[in-house]
Formats: structure tokens, C-alpha cells, sequence
């Protein structure tokens, strides 16, 4: 999963509503310009940015993540549900938020591959 994808359905996601960039900044409790880095994949994305983000656009967080499926519904899989509950539970260590969002990305990604049509494993059958 690549940040300047992430960013670019973020930016995909307020300009649908109709949302400008430096208004949703103050919705979300930003600078313009750090939202535009945000959007722009030059950062990190925030567990609290995208909860924010989620909450003011109700926005497929799936989606966001992914691509897969559109903004307003889920594709199968993972459920907004259950990535919003990892994300609160993120926020308990407020320390290692940066390492922590890398680690979920990742997770991510491996339930991405997992989830795709005829991607088994290398391994097929018992060993």
C-alpha cells in the first residue's frame, strides 16, 4: 500500500463532496499544508486524521486504504468496523503511533494478499 495512493483517494474523497482543502484542514485540525502533504503521500497519515477523516466525509476507510470497493461501500473483506476498532486501539500508545501505523499498513497489506482470488500461499495442501 503506497502513501501517495492513500493520500490521492483522501483528496478524491473531499473534492466528491465538494469540500476545499483549506476548510476540511480546520475540520480536521490542521494547516492547509499539512493536510496537503497528507494528500500529496509526502506523510504519514495519522490513526486520529483518519477516524477524523472517516467522521466528517463518511468515507469507506477500506476504500481509503486499499482502493478496493468505492467510498461509500465496502468490498467484501475487512469491514470500517474493524479497521476503526484497531485504529482506537492505536491510540492507547500514543509513543509508538509512527511505528504502529507502519506495522497496520503492513498488516494490511498481507490481509489484501490473503484476500485475493486464487493467492493460497506458496505452499498449496498439507505438508
Amino acid at each position: 500500500m503506497k502513501n501517495k495512493e492513500i493520500g490521492k483517494r483522501i483528496r478524491e474523497a473531499r473534492t466528491a463532496k465538494g469540500i476545499k482543502q483549506k476548510k476540511f484542514a480546520e475540520q480536521l485540525g490542521l494547516h492547509s499544508a499539512s493536510l496537503s502533504k497528507i494528500e500529496s503521500g509526502d506523510v504519514y497519515t495519522s490513526v486520529e486524521i483518519l477516524l477524523k477523516i472517516n467522521s466528517f466525509l463518511g468515507v469507506n476507510l477500506h476504500w481509503i486504504l486499499t482502493g478496493e470497493g468505492t467510498p461509500e461501500t465496502p468490498a467484501g473483506g475487512i469491514e470500517d468496523k474493524d479497521i476503526l476498532l484497531m485504529l482506537e486501539m492505536f491510540q492507547k500508545f500514543p509513543a509508538l503511533k509512527h511505528m504502529v501505523m507502519i506495522e497496520f499498513y503492513k498488516h494490511l497489506e498481507q490481509l489484501e494478499q490473503k484476500s485475493k482470488p486464487g493467492k493460497e500461499g506458496i505452499k498449496g495442501g498439507k505438508e
